[in-house]
């Protein structure tokens, strides 16, 4: 008896139409785009973390439009914009800033801190170090920016907040 080399050729029913284009590659569905969580839904129903949600988006949009002006824009999406924070007012947004904006809301909605603290101030540090960085930088463009650009009230708010924060860590020194 000899001995036979496999055949690499697939096995094919008799039933099985035969087509000179080879196998079929096989496709997946498409990433289906869950929606937020419902632990989500709960948290971002408080006022304060609406609030601060807007502002970034406020702050990330004054950002955008003074650095990236050559780049394509969408209407920012997130599971914030599902849950109607900005209402019908969404910002247009470069990917990668919509990208940090989305890992920014989903850091102040679960921030576990109650008062939370601006992250600046924050001894807990819960972004990513480079998502820190790229914040530091586009809160010292956008902040100042804010106050001449129609959006004084949410800039001026920001920035008595982030004095008063400052104040009390010092009190808290001595």
């Amino acid at each position: 008896m000899t001995d036979a080399p496999l055949s690499a050729a697939p096995l094919v029913s008799p039933d099985a139409e035969t087509s000179t284009a080879g196998p079929r590659p096989r496709t997946l569905p498409a990433p289906r785009r869950r929606g937020p969580s419902p632990r989500y839904l709960r948290m971002v129903q408080d006022e304060s973390v609406r609030r601060d949600l807007r502002t970034l988006a406020l702050f990330v949009r004054i950002y955008c439009d003074g650095n990236h002006r050559d780049r394509e824009r969408a209407k920012h999406r997130s599971p914030a914009v599902d849950s109607g924070v900005y209402g019908d007012s969404a910002a247009m947004l470069c990917a990668d800033c919509s990208q940090h904006l989305s890992y920014g809301e989903a850091r102040r909605v679960f921030c576990a801190l109650d008062p939370k603290p601006f992250c600046a101030h924050c001894e807990v540090h819960c972004f990513k170090a480079e998502e820190r960085a790229w914040n530091r930088q586009m809160m010292r463009y956008a902040g100042p920016r804010s106050l001449t650009r129609g959006f004084a009230r949410q800039g001026a708010r920001h920035f008595a907040g982030s004095v008063r924060t400052r104040i009390r860590r010092l009190r808290n020194r001595t």
